[in-house]
């Protein structure tokens, strides 16, 4: 009775370490895609403000 007990403990523990070692891993592979889309947007709001500058010259060229 109580290596049964004892057991089923090891295995809960078991369990929850591998519960834990699971939830670092998605929260590093979350983390990853987050730096990921940020340096992308980042890159794309850079281009982007970059074009909108290029055209504000263009325009202001034309009215001269």
């Amino acid at each position: 009775m109580f290596k049964e007990i004892k057991n089923l403990l090891n295995s809960q523990f078991n369990r929850m370490q591998n519960f834990d070692s699971e939830n670092n891993s998605a929260k590093a592979a979350i983390n990853k895609k987050n730096s990921d889309f940020s340096k992308d947007l980042n890159n794309k709001i850079s281009s982007s403000q970059s074009r909108i500058s290029e055209i504000r010259k263009s325009i202001q060229n034309t009215k001269l």
